[in-house]
């Protein structure tokens, strides 16, 4: 596998790079602006920033979508088995010399970004920051946090080192009711859910300046190890003990991650050439033991999958400013794999047989290359106008339990309007054209034990595609800002989940189940309070409509699982005089249901409220204290089986709560 990766490194090009017109010019917040915040890290002054969202970007493609919107001294951050909150929460806020927040640029087909910050950083190092969190759950557990990271330099080099080590504790108790088809209670359950999650993580990075170029590495290796136990007491609707279930799982994941970025200015070019290899291992067992009235054993499923991913990608971009704006050009190349084998036996007391799963033991590999154009400029005073064509060629492969090959092609155009009103709003209008990422695991087969859940693999998959077009008013005011946007997509080969037969059984799969379409509306606004000295109030909402016809019934629904609604709300109070602060977050989400062949879930997660204070009165010594699901909220399910099918007979009906109490959290933090 090692040899095919650098294979494929040795033969691929990328290109990804910023185009801004010049009547985008940045708003600048220099670092004098966040300094009533007394912030530790780079994520504490990003966080910050009026109207801003960071958006990690986990879901696209390449190597410039996955960043997201942020970059760092101008560049696309080269990680991505990192997320960004990660990596920015480890560069101190004292090597930050600004924040450059930047709209109406970036829409080049590959990112996909209207808004984003570029972190620029000062030339000189020789400063930390660590962090220690003490999180306290309602079954008196205490689990420590601790990560810590220094920026330095020797001579003209500089380096960057850091470590974590985060232990998770999650205990939650719940009630099932089951109720038959005529909506009278069969059965309740009582549950015990504990979750223990532990993660050691190291990284680095090193930048190397030469006469007129430079050179950037950086690398990281994370481990995990979660497990997790479930326990269902069974009674009658009269309260009669009559069964216990038991479900275990353990997973254990290393990833291993590293990348280089060689930029050089040649002939009035910004060029970057930059690799990133990454290999990630999982290995997953559950058991599912059930007992009779009795405490005898009744039957057992045990499932056990090893998975092997890797991802190894070359990018090299070129953009340089022109008389009335600038222009870009654009190319990548990866090659992408994932081996997965998976056993699943079922044991009723005559000893454990196999499940023929499709999809169980499988090999798929994309091999994707990439090459496109931004060219942007200003058509008037106030106008600019920025157009971006990039071809994207691919070729997929399964070998094992599937086998098929196809090649695959898209142009993505993208073209977007900004007009400018006044010194810092905007009204932006774009359209184009988005290839989302496969996720490869959906071509393999998956098990979920304790949520009943067995998926069969599909090796015929192919790429969600959307044409998609937004309008956005952006209004800046001192330091609130507000933002309306409304969005719609056309979709092609929308995947959802699909029934699929074999000589025994039935499973649900992934599918390109057809066309679709996707509308809503975002709103956020930001400003501070006026008659409440030093404070800022955010409040924030998301609606969404998708269309895809069933493969099942043929009826027109939602596409499962995708966003419905989201609303946030952020208050927060820095009282400098005292070096004190507190505030209040609320945030509430919603999504689709969940269309299996046999059965409707609807799953509502509880609501995130959160009250902190915190104070700085020990000079750059920051103390926080926070209390989680302060109102309360539970996680609920809801799910209706039918029988055979969802063309057949309402059979059974649950309802299911989840209280996963309230937490606190103690938190120290401080530059060195």
């Amino acid at each position: 596998m090692k040899l095919r990766l650098l294979a494929a490194l040795s033969t691929c090009l990328c290109t990804h790079a910023l185009a801004q017109a010049p009547s985008d010019a940045p708003i600048i917040y220099e670092s004098d602006y966040f300094e009533r915040f007394v912030p530790q890290t780079a994520l504490d002054m990003v966080e910050r920033v009026p109207g801003f969202n960071l958006d990690q970007g986990e879901d696209r493609r390449g190597l410039a979508g996955a960043a997201g919107n942020v970059l760092i001294d101008g560049r696309v951050p080269v990680v991505k088995g990192q997320s960004i909150r990660g990596f920015l929460r480890r560069i101190p806020a004292s090597t930050v010399e600004r924040l450059e927040l930047i709209r109406g640029s970036g829409t080049s087909a590959s990112n996909a970004q209207t808004v984003r910050v570029n972190i620029v950083r000062a030339t000189e190092g020789g400063s930390g920051v660590w962090r220690t969190t003490f999180d306290y759950a309602e079954d008196d557990r205490i689990s420590p946090n601790v990560d810590a990271s220094w920026t330095g330099r020797v001579g003209r080099v500089e380096y960057r080192v850091s470590g974590d080590y985060r232990k998770s504790h999650d205990p939650r108790t719940g009630t099932e009711l089951i109720f038959d088809e005529a909506g009278v209670l069969d059965e309740r359950e009582t549950e015990q859910r504990v979750r223990d999650d532990d993660r050691i993580g190291v990284s680095g990075e090193i930048t190397i300046p030469f006469e007129t170029s430079e050179l950037l590495l950086v690398g990281a290796f994370n481990t995990r190890d979660e497990k997790a136990s479930e326990t269902a007491r069974i009674f009658s609707a009269l309260g009669v003990s009559d069964d216990l279930e038991l479900v275990l799982s353990e997973q254990e994941n290393e990833s291993r991650e590293l990348s280089a970025t060689y930029s050089q200015h040649i002939a009035g070019w910004d060029s970057e050439l930059s690799a990133l290899m990454l290999f990630e291992q999982t290995e997953d067992r559950q058991a599912g033991i059930d007992f009779d009235t009795g405490g005898g054993f009744d039957s057992r499923t045990v499932e056990v999958e090893k998975l092997e991913e890797a991802e190894a990608i070359l990018r090299t971009q070129a953009a340089r400013g022109l008389r009335n704006g600038t222009i870009a050009i654009e190319g990548e190349l990866a090659f992408n794999t994932l081996k997965q084998s998976l056993r699943l036996t079922e044991d009723e007391g005559d000893g454990p047989l196999l499940v023929d799963l499709p999809g169980a033991n499988t090999t798929v590999e994309e091999s994707r290359g990439e090459f496109g154009a931004t060219r942007a400029w200003e058509i008037a005073t106030n106008w600019s106008i920025e157009a971006g064509i990039a071809f994207e060629v691919s070729r997929l492969s399964n070998e094992g339990d599937f086998s098929d090959e196809r090649d695959l092609s898209f142009w993505k155009p993208s073209i977007q309007v900004t007009r400018k009103l006044g010194e810092q709003n905007q009204l932006r209008f774009r359209i184009y054209r988005d290839v989302d990422q496969l996720d490869f695991e959906d071509f393999a087969a998956g098990v979920e034990l304790d949520n009943e859940d067995v998926v069969a693999g599909n090796s015929d998959l192919r790429p969600e595609t959307s044409w998609r077009a937004e309008f956005v008013a952006d209004w800046r005011f001192g330091e609130g800002a507000l933002e309306i946007s409304v969005f719609g997509w056309d979709v092609e080969y929308a995947q959802d989940f699909a029934l699929i037969e074999t000589e025994n059984d039935r499973f649900d799969t992934q599918r390109n189940i057809g066309d679709g379409t996707i509308y809503g509306l975002n709103a956020r606004a930001e400003t501070p309070i006026k008659f409440v000295p030093g404070s800022t109030l955010a409040i924030g909402g998301h609606w969404q409509n998708s269309e895809v016809e069933d493969p099942l019934t043929g009826n027109t629904r939602k596409q499962s699982g995708t966003p419905d609604t989201n609303f946030e709300f952020e208050f927060r109070q820095d009282i400098e005089s005292h070096a004190f602060a507190w505030g209040v977050d609320f945030e509430r989400e919603t999504q689709a249901p969940e269309f299996r062949f046999d059965r409707v879930t609807e799953s509502q997660n509880q609501d995130r409220a959160r009250l902190w204070v915190e104070t700085t009165a020990f000079g750059n010594f920051k103390i926080r204290l926070a209390a989680d699901n302060v109102t309360g909220s539970r996680q609920t399910r809801d799910r209706i089986r039918f029988d055979p099918d969802r063309l057949g007979a309402l059979r059974q009906f649950e309802h299911r709560e989840r209280d996963p109490g309230t937490g606190f959290s103690l938190r120290l933090q401080a530059a060195f």
